[in-house]
């Protein structure tokens, strides 16, 4: 492919008029990531239905089960086993309606910390899909090859696969990988300390060694920037990832959750008999589910129904790095729509004549209008009143350039109507 390769004069690619025919084949395994995404809660917030979910499963299964059975037993010894007793043991619901409000106030600052969290490493990546966008935007097309310009677009998906892989404490896999993808290249980060900062040094290598001398300068600098920008994004995602939440505050939270859930059923089964099972199994039901759900957005980047859908973030960023590989070309089809068909140009060339007509009909009826002013003008400066019976000396020839600065144009649209007369 060197042979399509002139180095242009400004520092970008000014592709020959028959480029090399480019292969779309993917850095990516579409179908990998897809698959990967289903895991993922991905919704539409104006539906309702599909929200509606009530789902006992992960680490609050077994406190909520614990719970559940401990009320049910309670409940049956009270209410079947020794119902006597049962005036000595049920006390008012006052003290765990306080103590409720304590926990749920500590719940709250519990959920809006981890939501923090998960919104600060949505925003990092989108910082990083922003600096890689300016990349390819930018410095990519400025490098002297083609193949340098490939090669970077390659380091920048290359980048974001890794610290991809990287957040959630794996190395990038080869079925993830498409056929466009250099595999030494990523096996080469997959053995570094920091695959995301290694990787982040070879771009920067990559654009020193390719930019041209005219240009050079300024785009790196315009680079560096950039790269910084991603440097800084890594590092807040891994300030998120290694800093969990404050060990005594989850401590006291679950200790006293777990306590006001396992005595809440005494009162509750004085009050309402039986009902108390489910009520108390209902109400363990929601703490525990915020719980799990502030925990799993506590660490955003893996796996779990509730975390970042990086797969979704790769997929898009890749179909807009592709369209940046040179010698890419849209295919825009044949176009259908109502401004190509022959009616639509017909009724606009009829649209067109109607004007043309109209102003031609105008524009006449100004010059007739003007050419019996200056008739009449020119009857009155010969001094001779019709009527007299005096002949008229003839008139000079008037220069009709100084009375009507259109008068040429009204001399050309009365020339065949005087010659017809």
């Amino acid at each position: 492919m060197s042979h399509f390769l002139a180095k242009p004069g400004d520092g970008y690619h000014q592709l020959p008029p028959e480029t090399p025919t480019m292969s779309m084949t993917p850095w990516l395994d579409t179908a990998y990531y897809k698959e990967a995404l289903d895991g993922f809660n991905i919704y539409d917030p104006t539906l309702w239905l599909p929200t509606f979910r009530f789902s006992v499963k992960g680490m609050m299964f077994w406190p909520w089960l614990l719970i559940s059975v401990l009320t049910f037993l309670q409940a049956l010894y009270l209410l079947e086993v020794n119902p006597d007793s049962a005036a000595a043991i049920i006390f008012p619901l006052d003290a765990h309606v306080i103590l409720g409000g304590a926990l749920a106030f500590l719940v709250v600052m519990r959920t809006d910390a981890s939501m923090n969290r998960w919104w600060e490493a949505r925003c990092s990546w989108q910082e990083l899909m922003n600096s890689c966008i300016s990349i390819g935007c930018q410095t990519a097309p400025a490098l002297q090859t083609v193949k340098a310009s490939e090669q970077m677009l390659m380091e920048l998906m290359a980048f974001c696969v890794c610290l991809k892989a990287f957040l959630r404490d794996t190395t990038v896999q080869r079925e993830e990988c498409g056929g466009r993808m250099d595999w030494e290249y990523i096996r080469k980060l997959n053995a570094a300390h920091n695959p995301p900062v290694t990787a982040l040094q070879c771009l920067s290598r990559t654009a020193r060694q390719n930019l041209a001398s005219n240009l050079g300068p300024a785009i790196y600098d315009e680079t560096s920037e950039a790269i910084r920008e991603m440097n800084d994004m890594v590092g807040a995602c891994m300030k998120i990832k290694r800093t969990p939440m404050v060990f005594s505050y989850i401590a006291t939270l679950r200790s006293f959750l777990i306590l006001w859930l396992s005595t809440m059923s005494i009162p509750l089964i004085g009050e309402f008999g039986w009902l108390a099972v489910p009520v108390s199994s209902l109400i363990a039901f929601l703490f525990l589910n915020i719980e799990q759900m502030a925990v799993e957005i506590e660490q955003p980047f893996g796996n779990d129904a509730n975390d970042l859908p990086i797969e979704a973030f790769l997929i898009d960023l890749e179909k807009i790095l592709l369209e940046m590989t040179p010698g890419w070309k849209p295919d825009i089809g044949v176009d259908t729509g109502s401004r190509g068909d022959a009616s639509s140009e017909a009724t606009l060339a009829r649209r067109i004549a109607a004007l043309e007509s109209a102003w031609r009909a105008e524009h006449l009826a100004q010059a007739e209008t003007i050419h019996q002013l200056t008739r009449e003008l020119s009857g009155e400066d010969s001094g001779t009143r019709v009527g007299v019976g005096v002949v008229p000396p003839p008139a000079a020839a008037p220069d009709w350039n100084k009375v009507s600065p259109v008068w040429r144009k009204t001399v050309s649209a009365l020339q065949p109507r005087g010659q017809g007369r």
